[in-house]
């Protein structure tokens, strides 16, 4: 009862929607052991409805509904699965992610034998398309799509869309993807009016119609949609299918950007680095790259691993080693590549030579030209240790040499300082005033 009146006061039935009385009501469920209660006061930890916003939570919450001994919540476990995927709430598990999809897909299925449920249908769907807990099986993708289409799902008929357009499957008919997502874009669905403005703005799978993706791409950017956003003002900003026009294009890229779009948080962040097309911003950009950084875009970790690295007002080298070493884990070359010479010559950081090969290896294995030159130039010397010995032997007899200069300066210094102390003197004398 107590899990029904939080519902209640979720959705509105009945009485006006109060989100704090949702949560206290299925607070009081929870208490009582309910799954669905545990599932559904989650939901508002991770949305920040009702209570303060707060992702540990949820994903307690989450495993409480979904480990229930009686009644497993499967939808509990696929937002599991999708918080250990993304490291929310959680540290990144895609082991403990892919158990929890995998149980999240038996419970669907199990949930699906007994009800009609045009929602359940898209989402067995949407797991057999991309493979989520389940392997990839386009047929019966297209099947949950077609069940869901029947009830009038937008979200099906998008989804079939998407299915549609996946080259190299029997099923790739850009035609037939085109009519899914008109079906889907009348029906207010944004990423479907996006899809439909990127297809037809490129003209690649379909005739280029400018205008009409256009069309579709405005509508999106009317419902806020991040992607729509990042792609219309990136095409302002270009200046070649649409007429240049640099302030939407930079208002489009931002309100894109401040929605946490990695894509278009690395490129306001390059902007605002260069100065071109607006005034250089060292502070804004690094904080719009490593914004991005925090979603693993290794483009935007590397630009702020580079400008923390090179450029005075914003200098941190343990910030841009740890940026470098973010793009380096998503395969970035260029950022094996700076971390390679950071720690083969040893300026900024300390000099360690197996680092240095370890990434200047990985660098060159992705393709990097100098990486390759640099190890070539290395390995290319008769013997490898006697080199690095020798590299040692230089840098300890320069810190010698170092020294000595040093010591000698102020040696001379000193000797200096007397003999003016002596003429000093001697000039006071002269003048009856008194020495030292």
């Amino acid at each position: 009862m107590q899990y029904r009146i939080g519902k209640l006061y979720s959705f509105g039935y009945g009485v006006d929607q109060d989100y704090e009385q949702a949560a206290k009501w299925y607070r009081k469920a929870v208490a009582k052991d309910n799954s669905f209660a545990a599932y559904s006061l989650g939901s508002l930890y991770r949305r920040g409805q009702g209570v303060e916003q707060d992702d540990e939570t949820a994903y307690c919450l989450y495993r409480k509904a979904a480990e229930h001994f009686e009644k497993p919540n499967a939808y509990a476990a696929y937002e599991l699965g999708r918080m250990c995927k993304d490291g929310i709430g959680t540290a990144p598990d895609n082991t403990a992610s892919d158990k929890w999809y995998r149980q999240a897909y038996k419970g669907f299925l199990d949930i699906e034998r007994n009800m009609a449920d045009d929602k359940l249908y898209y989402r067995l769907g949407q797991m057999n398309l991309n493979g989520i807990g389940t392997e990839v099986d386009l047929s019966q993708a297209k099947q949950y799509f077609e069940k869901a289409i029947k009830l009038d799902n937008p979200d099906a008929f998008y989804g079939l869309g998407k299915l549609y357009l996946r080259k190299n499957s029997e099923y790739y008919n850009p035609p037939k993807a085109v009519d899914c997502l008109i079906e889907a874009a009348k029906k207010d669905h944004e990423y479907a009016q996006y899809a439909l403005g990127k297809l037809f703005l490129k003209g690649e799978e379909v005739p280029k119609n400018v205008d009409y993706a256009l069309r579709w791409l405005n509508e999106a950017v009317e419902k806020e949609n991040q992607h729509a956003e990042y792609l219309l003002g990136k095409t302002y900003l270009e200046g070649v299918l649409l007429l240049q026009n640099i302030p939407k294009a930079l208002t489009l890229i931002t309100e894109s950007a401040d929605q946490n779009f990695a894509p278009a948080q690395h490129l306001l962040g390059k902007l605002l680095y260069k100065g071109e097309v607006i005034p250089q911003d060292l502070e804004k950009a690094i904080e719009y790259l490593e914004k991005a950084t925090e979603q693993n875009n290794s483009y935007a970790a590397y630009l702020a691993g580079k400008i923390r690295l090179t450029e005075d007002t914003v200098n941190d080298i343990s910030k841009a080693i740890y940026d470098f070493e973010i793009a380096a884990e998503h395969g970035n070359d260029y950022a094996e590549y700076m971390l390679g010479k950071l720690y083969l010559y040893g300026k900024e950081v300390e000099r360690d030579y197996a680092e240095a090969i370890r990434w200047l290896a990985a660098s060159a294995e992705h393709g990097n030209q100098y990486a390759k030159q640099l190890l070539h130039s290395i390995y290319s010397n008769r013997n490898w240790s006697a080199v690095m010995g020798a590299l040692r032997l230089l840098q300890y007899i320069s810190r010698i040499i170092q020294n000595r200069l040093e010591h000698e300066r102020k040696g001379k210094q000193h000797s200096i300082d007397r003999k003016l102390h002596r003429k000093i003197d001697e000039k006071k004398q002269a003048h009856g005033l008194k020495q030292g």
